[in-house]
Parts: C-alpha cells; sequence; structure tokens
C-alpha cells in the first residue's frame, strides 16, 4: 500500500527546522555539512548507520517524527522550539473559537505580547487591550516570523469576533510583511510554502450595499512581482525555481492562475479607487 501524501505544512515545518537548526549548529559547532549534521544527531544512538533522514527532511521526502523529536530534545533540545513554533501549530488547527485564540495569543514572545495585553487590576491579570492601528504596525514592523504568525492569529481573531477593520487591516499588513520576512533566516526556501499556505486563508472584506460580502485574496507571487525591490524579488524567484526542480517538492507548490491573477489585479484596482 502507497504510503499517504505529506502535507505542505508538515514538509514546511521540517524544512523550516533543519535549515535554521544547520545554521545555528554551523555558528555554535561548526558543522557545516550535512554529513557532519547526521552524524553530530545520530551519535550515542544505537541505530544501524545513518538512515538518511536528515537529507530527507531537507529535500521534503520526510518529516520529523515522535522518536526523532524526543532524541533531539534530548541532544539539542533548544532547537525544537523552531519546529513547534504557535505559527505552524495554527497553520495545521485553525484555533476554533475566541478564547482559543487569546489563549495562543498570550504564549507569543514578549516583544509582540506587549503591544496585545495589559494588566487589569481590577481583575489582577491580563487582558487583550483596545487594538489600535499603531499597535499592529509596530507588530508588523518587527518583520520576523513570529510577528507575521501574529499578524495571521489576529486576521482569525478578527473573524471570530466579526471586526471588519481588524480583518482587513491586518491582512494589509500580513501583504506588506511578506517580503521582509522572506528574507529571515531559515525562510529562504521555505518562505515559498509558507506564503502559498497563507495564501488561501488571508482576505480583505468588501460590503456591496445589501448584496454578500466581497472577499478578496491577493496571490502573494503578483505582489511580488509589483511591489518588491528587484533584489529581493529575485532572490525569492531563484528559491522557488530550485523547488521547481525537485519532483516531489514541486507538486506542493501552487501554481499561478494567470487569469486569477489578472482577475485579482483588476480588484486591487477597484479597491484603490474606493478609498
Amino acid at each position: 500500500m502507497a504510503r499517504p501524501k505529506l502535507a505542505t505544512i508538515d514538509i514546511a515545518r521540517s524544512m523550516y527546522w533543519f535549515d535554521l537548526t544547520f545554521s545555528l549548529l554551523k555558528t555554535i559547532r561548526n558543522i557545516d555539512t550535512i554529513e557532519g549534521f547526521s552524524n553530530f544527531f545520530h551519535q550515542d544512538l544505537e541505530l544501524d548507520g545513518d538512515s538518511n533522514i536528515f537529507w530527507k527532511i531537507k529535500q521534503g521526502r520526510t518529516t520529523l517524527g515522535e522518536k526523532w523529536v524526543e532524541r533531539i530534545e534530548k541532544k539539542e533540545g533548544i532547537t525544537l522550539r523552531f519546529y513547534d513554533n504557535f505559527f505552524w501549530q495554527i497553520l495545521k488547527k485553525n484555533p476554533q473559537h475566541e478564547g482559543e485564540t487569546l489563549q495562543i495569543l498570550s504564549t507569543v514572545p514578549q516583544s509582540i505580547k506587549q503591544y496585545l495585553f495589559e494588566y487589569n487590576d481590577d481583575e489582577g491579570r491580563e487582558q487583550i487591550k483596545e487594538l489600535k492601528a499603531d499597535d499592529l504596525i509596530s507588530i508588523k514592523n518587527l518583520h520576523t516570523f513570529d510577528s507575521l504568525g501574529v499578524l495571521f492569529l489576529l486576521h482569525i481573531y478578527a473573524r471570530q469576533i466579526y471586526s471588519l477593520d481588524l480583518i482587513n487591516d491586518t491582512a494589509e499588513l500580513i501583504y506588506q510583511s511578506l517580503e521582509e520576512v522572506s528574507q529571515q533566516k531559515g525562510l529562504e526556501r521555505v518562505h515559498i510554502l509558507l506564503f502559498d499556505l497563507l495564501e488561501t486563508r488571508v482576505f480583505i472584506v468588501e460590503l456591496q450595499g445589501y448584496n454578500r460580502p466581497r472577499y478578496i485574496k491577493f496571490p502573494w507571487r503578483s505582489l511580488r512581482d509589483n511591489t518588491w525591490s528587484t533584489k529581493n524579488r529575485i532572490d525569492s524567484y531563484n528559491n522557488e525555481k530550485k523547488l521547481e526542480k525537485d519532483k516531489v517538492l514541486d507538486t506542493k507548490l501552487v501554481k499561478p492562475n494567470t487569469e486569477l491573477e489578472e482577475l485579482n489585479r483588476q480588484l486591487q484596482e477597484e479597491a484603490r479607487k474606493l478609498k
């Protein structure tokens, strides 16, 4: 029986762990080859040779399983924070209600949390503050994997509390964040898969009188083509081409629909005229 296909989210998550961990070990342990990387994690394990597990993770052929997570926890546990990041968790399973979303927000790094929560002296606990545009912009300007994850989580929260302004503002800031985030260490390759995952889940809502609202999604590749700097656009193109040349990873990429992109371009132009 054929093995079930690996989900894009699981491949991206494991590749992100590999790329960041490889960079970390190169810095702190002078390990700069896949063989050295593999030997480091296989050391002291009673296994019959190298299973090529880390090459397979790097190339998107497999993902970290529970046994390897346990082994890595003992060997270099700090690296699992890349794998267990809240952003991957919510991409894999959206929080289902407002309380769950707020609970996840309460666990984000303090550098971001300061813009989200305030202490309520009367109740003796933290609570979500009355968010302002400046708070969201401050989060966006951090330009990190975590800050993008928080904007996405706030986009989900906005839908849960039926806040049209927050839905649209978080969507705009997510789109504005993509270029800088694509340049972050560990995301040089993985941003392609990550942004494909976000593309189907982030939208702007336009009200049309008594008619149904219009939900506008922006193909991130169009934003890359039209708004990114030349250097960052070329870096992203080159990394996407490398993924396309891999017969396995190529199947995980969203293939641009030129007709859809043109429609969304027209919708963007209409939206700008309405502002």
